[in-house]
């Protein structure tokens, strides 16, 4: 038989609560496996380009992982910085030409260069 409470206690990253039903860990003072919080962090990284994928935690997240190896290029290939690098380790210029897509109207995107859809 279960007792039907909500658990309520704070999970290791210190911001999301347990909501377990008759949580065996609901009265316990110490570490509890099923405190560890499990969620995505997904925080913006300081690079301003990929988010944390680490479970959610308590302070900072860890610098970016992620390794350009064949350099990095704008949509429209004026700019390029070789690779192989580390995010976050040189400046990437910004592009400033013009898109110059065909919209579905016929006209041409004003837009700055950029990937993906206009």
């Amino acid at each position: 038989i279960k007792c039907g409470k909500k658990c309520k206690r704070v999970k290791s990253c210190g911001k999301h609560i347990c909501s377990e039903i008759c949580c065996p860990g609901r009265n316990n003072r110490t570490y509890f496996e099923g405190h560890q919080c499990r969620e995505v962090c997904n925080k913006l990284l300081e690079c301003g380009r990929h988010r944390c994928s680490s479970y959610c935690h308590r302070g900072r997240c860890n610098p970016c992982g992620v390794t350009y190896r064949n350099g990095v290029e704008c949509a429209c290939g004026s700019v390029f910085v070789p690779g192989p690098f580390q995010c976050g380790t040189r400046d990437i210029p910004i592009c400033n030409q013009t898109c110059d897509k065909v919209l579905p109207c016929g006209h041409l995107c004003a837009a700055k260069c950029h990937h993906g859809d206009c």
